[in-house]
């Protein structure tokens, strides 16, 4: 009984989560600096990605960039 319900959890694990559809609209709030109010902004579901795939990009690029050396020795 056991097997068979560990069976069944790791087929489930297996399947690949349904992609959100590309033109979806999305909605996010966002919070600004210097105001307790938040700002909704819209979005379609490429777009967010293309934001946070942009995102990935800048910060990987900032780690891999040479450290200069400033320290006199």
């Amino acid at each position: 009984m056991i097997l068979t319900t560990l069976a069944l959890f790791a087929a489930g694990l297996s399947e690949d989560p349904p992609k959100p559809d590309p033109q979806k609209r999305v909605c996010k709030q966002q919070k600004q600096t210097g105001t307790r109010f938040t700002k909704t902004t819209c979005r379609t579901s490429a777009e967010w990605e293309a934001i946070a795939e942009a995102a990935r990009k800048t910060a990987a690029e900032s780690f891999n960039k040479p450290v200069i050396n400033t320290s006199r020795e």
